[in-house]
């Protein structure tokens, strides 16, 4: 009995199947810009976020000790029990107190960053998540931890003495204005051959802060700045990893971008509390 005869199925041409791959090349290149769009939202409100838990980690601690925590010493001054810088001052106004109570020693009833290896662990608060620098994990090595974010010198130091040991107070210090002064912007984790280190103790530019190694209108932030392990990105300076502006926290607790296109001189105009200055229009 002879077998049925089946229709062949006519098979794709190299033609069609070059233009099938021509088609689904166009849809993903179409398709991967949405999605890094809508990463870097989400980085962005995750990034904003981060600097209104550190605007109101500083505003819970000033109501609590009545005063700012200094950029570095100890604090409460007066006491001389706590040592470290501004972010390890936060910690337990931060929802960090396990961490903090790592530096705690019984025997002098005093706390200490320098007290078992506090600075080689990372607290995800101080990461931006759209900090291209940021090495895995949040650390350089065993006993460095990266941040993302810095403080201001001008509120947290004495500027004009370059004294670390701050004490500033709501609203005496900020007679400019708290919704017009910057507390804490966005910082490289790693720049150049430096970076930020949110438990570094000594005064260099590895510092958690901006507006002290440089000043005036050359302190004016930098955006994205390429490669950021060369000589283009500036460890004295803040920067940001997003596009169109820095985010800050300003001294009044809010959180607002700051545009790319903002003047140096309005910039320093925003970093200095006490100038008796009015910001320009492109502050707004």
């Amino acid at each position: 009995m002879p077998r049925p005869v089946h229709p062949s199925r006519p098979g794709m041409t190299l033609i069609e199947l070059l233009v099938v791959i021509a088609i689904i090349g166009l849809m993903l290149g179409l398709l991967l810009p949405a999605v890094q769009k809508v990463r870097e939202a989400a980085n962005r409100l995750k990034c904003q976020n981060h600097l209104k838990q550190l605007g109101l980690a500083a505003h819970h601690c000033h109501d609590t000790m009545e005063s700012m925590p200094p950029m570095l010493g100890y604090f409460p001054h007066t006491a001389e029990r706590t040592y470290g810088g501004l972010f390890f001052h936060l910690l337990p106004f931060a929802e960090q107190h396990n961490l903090y109570a790592v530096s705690y020693s019984a025997a002098t009833d005093t706390y200490d960053v320098r007290r078992n290896n506090v600075s080689g662990r990372a607290v995800p608060l101080y990461q931006c998540p759209s900090d291209p620098s940021k090495p895995a994990g949040g650390l350089l090595d065993s006993t460095r931890a990266v941040g993302s974010y810095a403080g201001n010198f001008r509120v947290f130091g004495v500027g004009g003495a370059k004294d670390w040991q701050g004490a500033a107070r709501i609203p005496a210090s900020f007679p400019d204005g708290t919704s017009t002064t910057i507390l804490f912007a966005e910082k490289y984790a790693r720049c150049n051959t430096q970076g930020t280190l949110w438990a570094r103790v000594d005064t260099d530019p590895w510092q958690p802060a901006f507006a002290v190694f440089l000043t005036g209108p050359a302190s004016k932030f930098q955006q994205l700045p390429t490669p950021y392990m060369g000589d283009a990105c500036d460890p004295r300076r803040a920067a940001t990893g997003h596009t169109g502006g820095i985010q800050v926290c300003l001294a009044d607790g809010s959180v607002r971008s700051v545009s790319a296109t903002i003047s140096p001189e309005t910039w320093w105009s925003a970093c200095t509390p006490d100038s008796d200055e009015v910001l320009a229009g492109d502050w707004e």
